[in-house]
């Protein structure tokens, strides 16, 4: 189909593969069980009529959907999942540079949600903004200047994103350009560093700000799943003085389904510079 034509899948999309299905809406395994192939565990896939049949992931341990902007870091039991887009047409979210996280099939780091196409501007801005994603804000603002209802201006791309890998570590590092509507040229580079044998991931963040600069703080924003400090995993974070910067937990909002807004929690590491060096891990592990 054309470009414009191609879509990604959303809410709407999701309720309507439920009538092929007798698997709940989430997590949408039968519908987008090529997706979670290149970046989890084994599937078993139930279609309406038929038995349960086990698919097998493909093994690989990172896989680039570049045209999406999608890139997964991996193994058996978890992965990691990065935006690093290059938008051709309108995007809906402003996301770039989100990671989300999974082990054993839980979404410990995640984004809030759709929630609704159709609701208050506050709920449209908090739902589809930066804020409800786990990557970088500046003050206040959003990746990009928000528009009337799905509209964006100033559209966040991606300059470069590439895999690699050590002995150690599965690594993606990408390169943004965003907040255009503040000051032209301000660039992120978000480096994701998965651990081969540990629950353990390191992200370093750098913001790119030409002189003479602008007076806002850099914010890293966190949206966790309830059990995430009970299961045993934290986030810790230093500046580039490798001093160690305070975690403010805080409201947020979560939709599980679509015109479901719940309340959850998200914690923000805050700084006057422009770098974050992230640690996250399970407590068993770094102690």
């Amino acid at each position: 189909p054309p470009e414009k034509e191609k879509q990604g899948i959303g809410e709407t999309e999701r309720i309507k593969t439920k009538r092929f299905t007798d698997s709940p809406i989430h997590p949408f395994t039968p519908e987008c069980s090529g997706v979670r192939n290149s970046g989890g565990g084994d599937l078993k896939v139930g279609w309406q009529g038929e038995e349960e049949f086990d698919v097998k992931p493909n093994l690989r341990r990172e896989a680039a959907f570049k045209e999406g902007g999608f890139y997964v870091l991996r193994d058996n039991t978890r992965f990691a999942f990065i935006r690093c887009g290059k938008h051709k047409d309108r995007p809906s979210q402003a996301d770039n540079l989100h990671l989300d996280i999974w082990v054993n099939g839980k979404n410990i780091l995640r984004d809030a949600g759709s929630f609704k196409y159709n609701t208050t501007p506050e709920d449209i801005k908090y739902f589809m903004g930066t804020i409800s994603h786990n990557t970088v804000m500046l003050g206040n603002y959003d990746q990009m200047e928000k528009g009337e209802h799905f509209i964006w201006y100033y559209w966040s791309q991606a300059v470069e994103a590439n895999l690699s890998e050590d002995d150690e570590w599965l690594i993606f590092k990408g390169k943004i350009h965003a907040f255009k509507h503040i000051k032209p040229n301000i660039f992120h580079t978000r480096i994701v560093k998965q651990h081969k044998k540990q629950l353990l991931w390191e992200i370093e963040d750098v913001i790119e700000i030409p002189p003479p600069g602008i007076k806002l703080s850099a914010k890293q924003i966190w949206n966790f799943a309830p059990d995430f400090s009970k299961d045993g995993f934290k986030i810790t974070s230093r500046d580039k003085n490798g001093n160690e910067i305070e975690g403010k937990e805080r409201d947020a909002f979560y939709s599980s389904y679509y015109g479901i807004k719940e309340p959850s929690r998200q914690l923000v590491f805050e700084t006057n510079g422009e770098y974050f060096k992230t640690v996250i891990f399970y407590e068993d592990t770094l102690s």
